[in-house]
């Protein structure tokens, strides 16, 4: 095994363009649920005594690409167009 290899929840969440909590929660969500123990997150290779685990780089992103979430945020708006051509509050607007 090479250092170099392992990675932490932060650094992954940085290579997918993601949070560490969002990696977390990811993660805990395989743990928590009845996932097929193949399908899971791939078990940490390390865990520090600060509770910080660490990851295989490859496998753990190969899980991430091979496993999609729906974007973080709220999804966008389904009519921009009619909000930019609705009058706002407060109104006037007058001279």
């Amino acid at each position: 095994m090479v250092l170099n290899d392992l990675v932490t929840t932060g650094q992954l969440g940085e290579l997918v363009g993601r949070s560490r909590q969002w990696v977390d929660r990811v993660i805990r969500e395989t743990e928590d649920k009845d996932w097929p123990e193949n399908d899971k997150f791939p078990a940490p290779e390390i865990t520090l005594p600060n509770g910080a685990r660490l990851f295989k780089q490859k496998p753990a992103l190969k899980w991430l690409a091979d496993h999609p979430r729906r974007p973080a945020g709220r999804p966008p708006a389904a009519n921009k167009a009619s909000s930019a051509t609705s009058p706002k509050k407060g109104g006037g607007g007058g001279a």
